[in-house]
């Protein structure tokens, strides 16, 4: 199976009611879409961990919200986004506090006036492990040109790192602090599967990099 490559940008340091809520089914391929023949659909993958939190809370570590560190880190993170590659088609978040409000902050920093992006909560994001994420984006609709996903330590770290193997430039990628992002672009293979690498996805494309933003 060749190696996928993919336009990627990392960015890491070191170290909830919404508008246009849709449920977590309505992203979902209930089955294997017919591609379409003479076309190559391309599409953005944002990575983006949570900011900052308090170190306690009651109710335990889901209740956990953003302290104002991780509010600053997490405007800092979306105006990166919009000023690199711009705002999602739609967005996916973990449904715990401090990733409803990392996302929340994201989505009215990329909304525009006249249009809300689009964003879904979903209580298995949750500390969800990398292959649990990557199923999540296997089965998003292939018709979303950017997803950005808001997720947790370690899983979206390590799904991050399964990228960044394919890249020498970033051989000293450890994983996320917090507010962390990264994203992809992969070109859609007209007519392989989803397999757990991404390369089902993906045709191979030319890559560049961005540095990390101050």
């Amino acid at each position: 199976m060749p190696t996928p490559r993919c336009t990627i940008l990392f960015a890491y340091r070191r170290g909830a009611h919404t508008s246009g809520l849709r449920t977590a089914q309505s992203i979902l391929r209930p089955h294997p879409r017919r591609p379409r023949r003479g076309r190559s659909a391309v599409r953005r993958i944002t990575l983006v961990r949570h900011g900052h939190a308090a170190a306690h809370a009651e109710g335990g570590d889901f209740q956990r919200p953003l302290d104002g560190r991780g509010r600053r880190e997490v405007a800092q993170t979306a105006t990166a986004i919009r000023d690199r590659i711009g705002a999602p088609s739609l967005m996916l978040a973990s449904s715990a506090v401090r990733t409803t409000q990392t996302a929340t902050i994201l989505r009215d920093r990329l909304s525009t006036p006249d249009t809300t992006l689009p964003l879904v909560f979903e209580r298995s994001l949750y500390h969800a492990d990398w292959s649990h994420l990557l199923e999540v984006l296997q089965a998003s609709d292939d018709a979303t040109p950017h997803l950005l996903l808001v997720g947790h330590n370690p899983g979206i770290s390590e799904l991050a790192l399964r990228w960044s193997r394919h890249f020498p430039e970033y051989a000293d990628f450890q994983g996320f602090g917090t507010a962390g992002w990264c994203s992809a672009t992969f070109a859609a293979a007209a007519t392989a599967a989803a397999t757990a690498d991404l390369s089902g996805l993906s045709v191979p494309i030319e890559a560049f990099f961005s540095p990390a933003p101050l």
